[in-house]
């Protein structure tokens, strides 16, 4: 007999005891290291980033996409909330909200450069209510970076 129910009941109860952990976990991965794994040039362009490096984002402003800067900055605030031993679904939201609103609707007063289907998707989760992973708005930024790698970079390192 392939069913054992004391077997299954013990299964089913380490999964019940295990997945809110797993869940949690999987919700705070980062999913933009793995997109950018093999990529150089946009690494080059996330640790000038995030080393908030005065030259390259003088150099973004001038190149008129310093609303790249902008986006990277409220996307790590986003990614930094999931940081905390407790993740704050409100202010998740809040924040996803913001981003949403400032960088990727319609009428988004620095509208950032980003492919259409992600936009799509971080948009669709955003209005659908539920829980947000730190993920949502990994694929965009990892876009976004080799973007600025491709563009951006080349002409900053001349």
């Amino acid at each position: 007999d392939l069913f054992d129910a004391p077997l299954h009941h013990t299964a089913d109860e380490l999964s019940r005891t295990n997945l809110g952990p797993f869940l949690v976990e999987e919700r705070r991965r980062d999913l933009e290291a793995e997109l950018l794994r093999t990529d150089a040039g946009a690494t080059e362009v996330r640790t000038l980033l995030e080393d908030t490096d005065p030259a390259f984002r003088a150099h973004l402003d001038a190149s008129f996409c310093g609303e790249s800067a902008a986006f990277f900055d409220a996307v790590s605030a986003y990614a930094a909330l999931f940081d905390a031993a407790a993740i704050d679904d409100a202010a998740v939201r809040d924040a996803a909200a913001a981003v949403a609103r400032d960088f990727l609707r319609d009428d988004a007063p620095t509208p950032v450069n980003v492919g259409a289907r992600p936009r799509k998707a971080a948009l669709g989760a955003i209005d659908a209510g539920g829980a947000l992973p730190a993920a949502l708005f990994a694929r965009l930024r990892a876009d976004l970076l080799r973007m600025l790698a491709r563009d951006a970079l080349p002409r900053f390192r001349k």
